[in-house]
């Protein structure tokens, strides 16, 4: 997880130089661009193919959700606030997408939310606020 953490703030603070001199969606581009060519030959091989034949339409349109909203918009808008606002406080909102995403598989799925949950979401939401505060 920390090595995850360093790496975020690396790949952000690299970032934003990027997104100020060649605009969102050229920076957008070359990231889904570059992290998909680094991906894609550990992912293919461990990934089973066979399982993509068995989705559901539901299935497919979850697939399409991750990679158009998650992905593809998801970074535009962080490029774009990132060209604008210091890297520090672009990175802290990244923090609640853990939280919005439980919450939506909660809307979507019946996953359910424990106790934990809503106490790391008071701390998620807290630490936002915090930082965002100054």
């Amino acid at each position: 997880m920390l090595v995850g953490v360093v790496a975020w703030a690396v790949y952000v603070v690299w970032g934003k130089p990027y997104a100020e001199r060649y605009g969102v969606i050229t920076t957008t581009g070359l990231s889904i661009v570059m992290g998909s060519i680094l991906y894609l030959p550990v992912g293919l091989l461990f990934s089973r193919l066979e399982s993509f034949r068995a989705l559901s339409t539901a299935g497919w349109g979850s697939l399409a959700y991750l990679v158009v909203l998650t992905s593809v918009v998801s970074y535009l808008i962080y490029y774009w606030a990132l060209a604008r606002e210091d890297a520090s406080r672009v990175a802290i909102w990244s923090n609640t997408q853990p939280v919005l995403t439980a919450i939506l598989a909660w809307a979507l799925h019946g996953d359910p939310l424990s106790p934990a949950f809503a106490v790391g979401t008071v701390l998620v939401i807290a630490g936002v606020v915090m930082t965002e505060r100054g």
